[in-house]
């Protein structure tokens, strides 16, 4: 087996309209026609209405049960389960672009072992040019390049290096960041593939954004080598710093992607003038982060 594309279920569970996770798995039904590879879906809900129409509509594709296991973990062992050499993410509120996948396979076949593909969101006006400068700006500029961080939704491994080095256990839904910083640390950086493109489903955005600002501290708990752990030293007081941080990164990665988002002047001057009323959301979370500790278990989203 050449690849193995993995797909979870948790979306499904925080709200993802089912007809979206069905699109996901037709557009990866579609993929491994070229009968090189195959799909592996991470059931975490186990119900019997989705149960019956993979068995009955998706038969061929393998259905893992992994009932109160998070994110991160449960595609680490979907990864160990695999058969493919390379293992491709890909999340059940994603729809990939024709050719995705092999967009991914050429980078991880040209002797790179990590690579992340483009995300951006469903939503075409403005808020969804926002909100993927804000979450997915990590990638930016859309040039091939390595990046500090990734996104897991769409991100493709050597299944033997990503064994090697797994994402680590953390206080979060996903620690693709640090999973990062780990992989630079021992010289594998991830590669960017922007042709590599998927359309994300628009999450609700406060649920969205206190959950990313609870893991901006959350990462930091779990790895101390990060750059920005140093700040925690303020305790509480260091969210203003964070929060500044993240601000200016929008700034700056707007002006980056300013060609590619298609946006006018006046709408560049708007996303700019918007970046600290919707970052005042991810501080709630940072704040969270703070009130509730570095305990395992749960995360920080409304």
């Amino acid at each position: 087996m050449d690849y193995s594309i993995i797909i979870e279920t948790h979306n499904l569970e925080e709200g993802t309209p089912a007809d979206i996770f069905y699109a996901s798995l037709k557009s990866a039904l579609s993929i491994i026609s070229d009968g090189q590879g195959e799909i592996i879906i991470i059931d975490v809900l186990q119900m019997d209405e989705i149960k019956q129409k993979l068995s009955q509509e998706f038969p061929f594709i393998r259905v893992l049960p992994l009932n109160d296991t998070g994110y991160d973990r449960a595609k680490m062992i979907a990864a160990k389960e695999a058969k493919g050499n390379y293992v491709l993410f890909l999340d059940s509120d994603c729809i990939p672009s024709p050719g995705w996948h092999y967009h991914l396979l050429e980078c991880l076949k040209s002797g790179k072992t990590a690579c992340a593909g483009y995300t951006t969101y469903q939503e075409e006006g403005l808020l969804g040019k926002i909100m993927t400068v804000m979450d997915m700006g990590c990638l930016f500029p859309l040039v091939p390049h390595i990046v500090r961080s990734y996104a897991l939704n769409n991100a493709g491994f050597v299944r033997k290096v990503l064994l090697e080095h797994p994402v680590p256990d953390s206080d979060m839904r996903c620690n693709s960041y640090g999973h990062a910083q780990l992989l630079l640390r021992n010289h594998i950086p991830v590669w960017f593939v922007p042709d590599a493109h998927v359309v994300h489903d628009m999450p609700s955005i406060i649920k969205e954004r206190t959950r990313r600002g609870y893991d901006v501290i959350a990462a930091c708990w779990a790895d101390p080598n990060l750059f920005e752990a140093r700040w925690l030293s303020l305790g509480i007081f260091s969210v203003p710093l964070f929060y500044s941080v993240e601000i200016f990164y929008d700034v700056k990665r707007t002006f980056q992607a300013r060609n590619h988002l298609r946006l006018d002047f006046w709408q560049a001057i708007l996303m700019l003038s918007l970046f600290p009323l919707f970052r005042l959301l991810d501080a709630i979370g940072m704040f969270r982060a703070f009130m509730k500790g570095p305990s395992k278990g749960g995360w920080g989203g409304f």
